[in-house]
């Protein structure tokens, strides 16, 4: 690697956006899509692994504990608690959806009842006063 291998790259960058640039719209939101696509699984891909690095994993038996028991758990790694929460709140999500579907189908077999009673006067319909007409500047 050169010394102007940041330079090269730059301008190789430069160029390609141009080019997007210049295209046509759905290359323009092809190339969006797939960018903003990478760029989320990216942050992704290191909150992850920052969260791996700076939490530590789950309290383990204290080695007393594990040389009475024959069997151990292994430590749980931080995707395994992330799946298991992930679970168990698309299980309450859908329990929420359920009821409020539950809930939308009630109000709508509901039989209501509407009764409306007159004063006894007969309405009567009357010309509203005509206006001149007023031109516009």
């Amino acid at each position: 690697m050169g010394d102007g291998w940041i330079a090269k790259t730059a301008a190789r960058v430069r160029q390609r956006v141009r080019k997007i640039q210049r295209s046509n719209d759905r290359t323009k939101r092809r190339w969006l899509i797939g960018t903003t696509a990478v760029t989320m699984v990216a942050i992704i891909v290191l909150w992850v692994g920052y969260l791996n690095l700076t939490v530590p994993p789950l309290a383990s038996p204290t080695e007393e504990l594990a040389s009475e028991s024959e069997t151990t758990e292994p430590d749980e790694s931080f995707l395994t608690v992330f799946s298991r929460g992930i679970i168990v709140l698309g299980s309450q999500v859908g329990n929420v959806f359920s009821d409020a579907w539950r809930a939308i189908a009630e109000t709508a077999t509901r039989v209501r009842e509407f009764s409306f009673e007159g004063d006894g006067t007969t309405p009567s319909v009357t010309q509203p006063e005509s206006l001149p007409p007023t031109p516009l500047p």
